[in-house]
This record gives structure tokens, C-alpha cells and sequence, in this order.
């Protein structure tokens, strides 16, 4: 129980809110990334590889505004990469935003999370 406890004092979490439905893996990711659920960015699956739906909003290049675009507009001479393990991962972000993208396989577990976040660096 001390892990536990440890998250439940250090760690964001609520009582207030529920998971997106359906619960899915790139449905989730999707809804974290563009703060929106899956009725406005389109992802509605599991293994979802782009919205199955029209979006209801788009930038100019067609993507659901999300984090990372956000983030390029207010930072656009700082070097962003995005590192992900699940191949799904890389369809429900929009590559222009990034200046790197790198997967890790599962033989690269530990390395992977490692490097589980969003490496943010001036250049």
C-alpha cells in the first residue's frame, strides 16, 4: 500500500470525472492530446489509425488541434520529440509537430520508459 498511497498524495488524480467511452487505447490517447472526446477528434477504437469520422474542427492541415500543435505555434524554435512504444501511437499525432519521432520496440521496454514524456528542448 505505500505505493499506492504515494500516488494518491503526489499524483493528479480525481473522483469527479470517468473515462472517455469507449475506453480504448488511441481513443484515450487521442481525447489526452486534443482535450476533446472521441465525438469531436474521431478516434472511437482501440487500435483506431485515424478518425473514422469527420472531425469537427481542423487546421490548415487537416489535424484536430491538439497539445503538441499548441505548443509549436507559442515555441516554434524549440526542438520537439515524441517517443512511443505502441505502434498506434504515431497515427493519432500529426508528424509536422514534431522535429523527431522515435519508436522503441518491446525488447526496448526499459529504455522506453525512460523516456516516456515529451522531451522539450531549446535549440
Amino acid at each position: 500500500m505505500p505505493f499506492v498511497k504515494g500516488v494518491l498524495n503526489d499524483a493528479a488524480w480525481t473522483l469527479q470525472k470517468r473515462s472517455i467511452l469507449p475506453s480504448g487505447s488511441a481513443c484515450n490517447w487521442a481525447t489526452m492530446f486534443m482535450g476533446v472526446g472521441p465525438e469531436a477528434h474521431g478516434f472511437v477504437d482501440w487500435n483506431t489509425s485515424s478518425p473514422v469520422f469527420l472531425q469537427t474542427e481542423t487546421m490548415n492541415d487537416g489535424f484536430f488541434p491538439n497539445v503538441f500543435s499548441l505548443y509549436r505555434e507559442i515555441a516554434p524554435n524549440y526542438r520537439f520529440v515524441y517517443y512511443y512504444q505502441w505502434s498506434g501511437m504515431k497515427s493519432i499525432v500529426n508528424n509536422k509537430d514534431f522535429n523527431s519521432i522515435k519508436s522503441f520496440s518491446d525488447s526496448y521496454e526499459s529504455e522506453f520508459f525512460k523516456l516516456l514524456y515529451l522531451k522539450v528542448v531549446n535549440i
